[in-house]
């Protein structure tokens, strides 16, 4: 069984070939791979998140409907 290190880099690298992509094509991408979504931060704008860490949590900003930052956790 993978640690949680392994699968947050594993995670990791999945989700950075996001980056450019769709926010609607992404959030596919990302749930379709049984990862979880979450939208951080939109158009400048932070969103307030929970601090706990989920390997399998994929953290996103969205600027003009496309994905510009992902992050773990």
């Amino acid at each position: 069984m993978p640690s949680p290190d392994e699968v947050a880099e594993s995670s990791l690298k999945f989700a950075q070939q996001l980056v450019g992509f769709s926010e609607k094509t992404a959030e596919s991408c990302v749930t379709d791979a049984g990862l979880v979504w979450r939208v951080v931060g939109r158009d400048g704008e932070s969103f307030v998140v929970t601090q706990d860490y989920n390997p399998l949590r994929v953290n996103v900003v969205i600027e003009i409907s496309e994905v510009t930052e992902v992050r773990i956790g």
